[in-house]
C-alpha cells in the first residue's frame, strides 16, 4: 500500500506554531488543539487567539516531565519541539480501524514505542482570504528508513 512521508507538512505546521509563539503580526487568527505523546502520558494544549482574545490552556500528564519546567506552557512547547526534532513523519489515514477500546495514539505509537502528535489547527495570515486548517495525527521517526519500515508493517494505518 502506498504511503507518503510527511516531513514537509509537519514542518509547515511547526512554522505556523512558531509564528504564534513568537507573536508574529502576520497571524491574524490562530487556534489549535494539540496533543503530544512522547511516552504513555499525553501533553495537551488548547490555544485560541483572535484580535480581541487570547486563551491558552495546557495539561501535562507526565508529572516528572512537568517538574522539569517553570510552567505548563514551557513544558508543552518543549514536548512540541522534541516531537518536531524527529527526522520523518507518517500520518494516520483516519480510515483504518483501530482495535476497539485502543486509543489511536496508542495503536499508532505501537504501544508508545514511537512519539505521536495530534493537531487540529486553524490559522489565517494577514492578507490571505481564507483560513488554513489541519486536523491530523502523526507518528514521528528518527529517519526515512525507520518510517518506511513502520509503513511496511502497518500500511493499513498510514496514508
Amino acid at each position: 500500500m502506498a504511503f507518503a512521508l510527511q516531513a514537509g507538512l509537519v514542518r509547515t505546521i511547526a512554522e505556523t506554531v512558531e509564528d504564534y509563539r513568537s507573536g508574529s503580526p502576520a497571524l491574524v487568527k490562530f487556534a489549535m488543539e494539540c496533543g503530544v505523546a512522547l511516552n504513555r502520558a499525553p501533553i495537551i494544549s488548547r490555544v485560541t487567539v483572535k484580535p480581541t482574545m487570547r486563551d491558552e490552556r495546557f495539561q501535562i500528564g507526565d508529572v516528572v516531565y512537568k517538574g522539569k519546567f517553570a510552567s505548563d506552557r514551557e513544558a508543552f512547547f518543549a514536548a512540541f519541539d522534541a516531537f518536531m526534532a524527529n527526522g520523518q513523519f507518517l500520518a494516520w489515514n483516519g480510515r483504518a480501524p483501530i482495535a476497539r477500546g485502543v486509543p489511536p495514539m496508542k495503536a499508532l505509537s505501537e504501544n508508545f514505542a514511537h512519539p505521536t502528535f495530534q493537531i487540529d489547527m486553524t490559522s489565517r495570515r494577514r492578507g490571505e482570504p481564507k483560513e488554513t486548517r489541519y486536523a491530523m495525527l502523526f507518528v514521528g521517526f528518527a529517519d526515512d528508513d525507520a518510517a518506511k519500515a513502520y509503513a511496511d508493517r502497518l500500511a493499513h494505518l498510514v496514508m
